[in-house]
């Protein structure tokens, strides 16, 4: 597989820090639905995050109780963030990435895994649980570099949605120049909607 493969990953728990800003994002949005694009989205598990239960410091539990998946996390500091007890609804759930991962085919699954350092069981537990979500039900991912792709990915973002551009450690991977041509795109398409 090392010959044949990119090393990516998509790590989950991430999305346990992305869930305030989803919602916060959604308020900004005035009630309309979040339209999700994520750049570099590997097998679009965190387009998901929706589906997944979220366990935070101080007992604050949110999000889909009966998911496999179970994420933690420890909020810090002396602001609370916005934890919905309600998700906003998601219109559209699309990934741009170089090599997308089909999560309905055991070998990419098992590649995945493989990308899990050994030690690290609860992450390997969690991914497992995520790709069974994401099995049920996949997200779109469209094959390609983000910097000719994005730019018909955004025109099929629906007008009555809030648009939420985001990435999982994918941007610090581009050269300072083609994130200034990332930014550049983002920037065009501000000029007839809002990009969140």
């Amino acid at each position: 597989p090392m010959a044949t493969r990119l090393v990516q990953t998509n790590e989950v728990a991430r999305c346990s820090y992305m869930l305030p800003a989803f919602a916060l994002i959604a308020d900004e949005g005035q009630g309309l639905p979040l339209s999700l694009v994520d750049v570099g989205a590997s097998a679009g598990l965190s387009l998901l995050w929706d589906r997944y239960a979220y366990d935070y410091s101080e007992g604050t539990r949110t999000g889909d109780r009966s998911s496999p998946v179970r994420l933690d996390a420890e909020v810090r500091g002396d602001r609370e963030p916005p934890i919905p007890e309600e998700f906003p609804p998601v219109a559209l759930r699309i990934g741009i990435d170089l090599n997308p991962i089909d999560v309905t085919d055991p070998d990419s699954g098992l590649w995945l895994r493989a990308l899990v350092w050994p030690e690290q069981e609860r992450r390997a537990e969690q991914l497992k649980a995520a790709m069974q979500v994401g099995a049920a039900d996949p997200p779109v991912i469209v094959a390609g570099d983000a910097l000719t792709t994005l730019p018909s990915v955004l025109d099929r973002v629906p007008v009555e949605s809030t648009l939420c551009l985001f990435h999982n450690h994918t941007l610090n991977q581009l050269s300072e120049e083609d994130r200034g041509r990332f930014y550049a795109i983002a920037d065009k398409h501000s000029l007839s909607r809002d990009v969140y």
